[in-house]
C-alpha cells in the first residue's frame, strides 16, 4: 500500500496512536510484552509512537523489545535511545506501516533521566510526512525549555506533521503553549491515557493538514498507561 501514490484529492485516511509502554510491565508491575503486543495488535494503529521501550536489559530478560513488537505488528521501526548504559538501551520508538525514510535524534537533558524526541521522515502514499515520537520530563521547567526548543525545530517544518508522545502534563499547562499555536490536538476533550487519575498525558498533535474525525484508548492492563488512537483525514492541498 505505501508504494501507491495518492490520487490528485484524495483524502488519505490514518490512524495513529501514541503509548507509553512502561518496559512491558503491566498494571501490576510484573513483565508481559505478550500483552503489551496484543494491545498494540487491538489499536491496529498504521503510525505508532511509542515510550518507555527498551532493549538489552535485564529487567526485561535482555529483550529487543522494538524489534520484537515490530516483527509481531509487520510495522517498520526506529529506536531511539535517551540512555545508553552497555549494551543496555531505554528510550522511544516509531513503528510505521510505511517506509521510514530518515531519523533525527534530538537529546533533552535532564537532572532525573534524560529524554530524547525522535524526529523521522515516513514516506506515506508517495508524500513525505514528518513524526515526532517524544517523552517530556517529570519538571516543568525542564518541559518548558525542551517544548521551547523542539518548536523551533518544528516551526521549520512545512512538511505534514505529528507529534506523538507523553507529555507528563496536560494541554493547560503553560509550557505546551509554544506546540499549540501552530498544532492541534486530537483531543480537544479530555480523554484518561493514566488510569485512575482522571489525567490525560498522552497526546496526538497534528499540523493543518489532518483533520481527527475520532480518538479513544483501547483498555488494557499492559502498562500503567493506555494507548490513545486517533483517526485522522489528510487531505491533500
Amino acid at each position: 500500500m505505501s508504494a501507491v501514490s495518492r490520487l490528485p484529492g484524495e483524502t488519505l485516511k490514518l490512524k495513529v496512536a501514541t503509548y507509553n509502554i512502561h518496559i512491558g510491565k503491566d498494571a501490576e508491575n510484573k513483565l508481559n510484552l505478550e500483552e503489551t503486543i496484543k494491545t498494540l495488535q487491538e489499536t491496529d494503529a498504521d503510525i505508532i509512537g511509542l515510550q518507555e521501550i527498551e532493549r538489552h536489559s535485564p529487567r526485561s530478560r535482555f529483550e529487543d523489545q522494538p524489534r520484537l513488537i515490530a516483527e509481531a505488528l509487520g510495522l517498520h521501526y526506529h529506536f531511539e535511545p535517551a540512555l545508553t548504559v552497555g549494551p543496555f538501551q531505554f528510550g522511544n520508538a516509531l513503528l510505521s506501516r510505511y517506509p521510514i525514510l530518515s531519523t533525527e535524534r534530538i537529546q533533552l537533558k535532564s537532572a532525573k533521566e534524560d529524554r530524547v524526541a525522535l524526529l523521522a521522515t515516513l514516506q506515506v502514499r508517495g508524500e513525505p510526512v514528518r513524526v515526532m515520537v517524544t517523552h517530556l520530563g517529570l519538571l516543568q521547567g525542564e518541559r518548558a525549555r525542551d517544548v521551547e526548543a523542539l518548536d523551533k525545530r518544528l516551526r521549520e517544518e512545512e512538511t505534514p506533521l505529528l507529534v506523538l508522545g507523553d507529555f507528563n502534563t496536560d494541554l493547560t499547562s503553560v509550557e505546551l503553549k509554544p506546540w499549540l499555536a501552530n498544532l492541534h490536538p486530537t483531543t480537544p476533550e479530555r480523554i484518561e491515557t493514566f488510569p485512575g487519575s482522571g489525567e490525560q498525558i498522552d497526546y496526538v498533535l497534528t499540523s493543518k493538514q489532518f483533520k481527527a474525525t475520532k480518538s479513544y484508548t483501547v483498555t488494557s492492563s499492559a502498562s500503567d498507561h493506555v494507548p490513545l488512537v486517533s483517526e485522522l483525514d489528510w487531505n491533500q492541498e
